[in-house]
């Protein structure tokens, strides 16, 4: 079950630290802020 969610002892990638999952946290957040906002634009202009 570890290697099917890429946490196998062989990773190539590198480890991220705690800023860098903070970054890419926010970076995934504001993707969806937008999202909800143009979806609600979208139904608001077809209502």
């Amino acid at each position: 079950m570890a290697a099917f969610f890429g946490r196998g002892g062989n990773s190539t990638k590198a480890e991220m630290s705690f800023i860098d999952h903070l970054e890419e946290l926010r970076g995934h957040i504001v993707r969806s802020v937008l999202a909800v906002m143009v979806g609600a634009i979208v139904i608001f202009i077809y209502r």
